[in-house]
């Protein structure tokens, strides 16, 4: 065989490992830079106002993924009342070495969430999920979209003096997010086969089957510098609410307690930045209502009563029981306990026409 034939015989291979041997530079290139710069944030500021701290550091994922797992997480972020922080046993970020900025976030093991109370104490919440994925898309160096699910979750309310069975169960807990080109950001959440602990005097009992809301955020331009990695949170929020910035819920669906709820909202932040506003719902099937509330803790024993006689004798009417009745629940909820107030609409003949029931922070029966 002459050489120029070894030459056509030989070269495509030669060509091949060229190029093999520089992406694999390329590659671990890239990952030593990864490793460098989570080297360099560990206990500083990751992003604007907010702190990560971790443990233990790996990288890998050759050859077409950049795999990074950090053990003993955690990610603070400090106001003048105090510190949020989020600490993980585990998470793992998953990225193509190629294509599209597509982010994938896996988090393992027991997950503590704190954030401050007005007192100066912190709420303590544990959380140990089955799966939890996020994804985060990114484009034009600003975050587009944000998925989050979560598998098999249960969770416990550890803060000091918490009330016993102050706990909670799901199959499915879904977020989305998602800018849009006309200064809104859509939202959808679900939460699928939840058990409520009686710690949290669950309105309608501890079985809420279902739960899905869509919405909105207005004057969503306001978060571009957040969505951007550039600004700090409390400072995006701030000017979110001085534009007017609300939170449209509509529709909110559930199934709880063995009835059919359906409602809508408006939120906007106070100058605490906390969610205020009003959501009101409205059940299906009244009779069935009343027959969760009844059961309900939340409701003091006299006003329990009161729905009972009136359930049995709205159950007994021939036909479908046609009268209003309406839930509201006025946020901000604030530390102390959320009690309804019931309050029922009479007509001439001083027989219920409608009900009211609000729940709010701290009311009084």
């Amino acid at each position: 065989m002459s050489y120029s034939n070894r030459l056509y015989l030989y070269a495509p291979f030669a060509l091949l490992l060229l190029l093999a041997l520089g992406y694999s530079a390329y590659w671990y290139l890239v990952a030593n830079r990864i490793d460098a710069e989570l080297e360099r944030l560990n206990r500083s500021e990751a992003i604007p106002g907010v702190t990560l701290a971790f443990a233990e550091k790996r990288v890998g994922g050759f050859p077409f993924r950049f795999d990074i797992t950090l053990e003993g997480v955690t990610l603070a972020s400090t106001a003048d009342n105090g510190a949020t922080a989020w600490r993980a046993e585990r998470i793992a970020l998953h990225a193509m070495s190629y294509g599209r900025a597509l982010y994938i976030l896996e988090a393992d093991g027991l997950q503590t969430f704190s954030w401050p109370r007005a007192d100066g104490t912190l709420n303590i919440l544990q959380v140990t999920p089955g799966i939890a994925r996020a994804s985060a898309y990114v484009v034009d160096g600003a975050l587009a979209r944000f998925d989050i699910d979560v598998l098999n979750v249960s969770g416990e309310d550890v803060s000091q003096g918490a009330a016993p069975e102050r706990n909670f169960s799901a199959a499915r807990a879904q977020l989305h997010l998602l800018a849009r080109d006309d200064n809104t950001m859509a939202l959808v959440a679900s939460l699928d086969a939840a058990q409520i602990g009686s710690g949290y005097r669950p309105a309608l009992g501890p079985d809420l089957s279902r739960v899905r809301i869509e919405g909105h955020f207005t004057e969503a331009q306001h978060f571009d510098t957040l969505r951007a990695g550039t600004a700090v949170m409390r400072d995006a929020l701030e000017a979110w609410r001085e534009a007017g910035g609300t939170l449209i819920l509509n529709p909110i669906e559930a199934a709880w307690g063995g009835t059919q709820l359906m409602g809508e909202g408006t939120l906007a932040l106070d100058e605490e930045h906390h969610f205020a506003g009003t959501i009101s719902a409205h059940p299906e099937d009244p009779v069935s209502f009343l027959g969760a509330l009844a059961q309900s803790e939340m409701i003091p024993a006299d006003a329990r009563a009161q729905l009972q006689v009136f359930r049995q004798f709205a159950g007994a009417m021939p036909g479908t029981l046609d009268i209003p009745i309406r839930l509201e629940a006025t946020l901000p909820f604030g530390d102390a306990p959320v009690t309804p107030v019931l309050a029922f609409q009479q007509g001439p003949n001083a027989f219920a026409t409608g009900m009211v029931v609000t729940f709010s922070s701290g009311a009084v029966p």
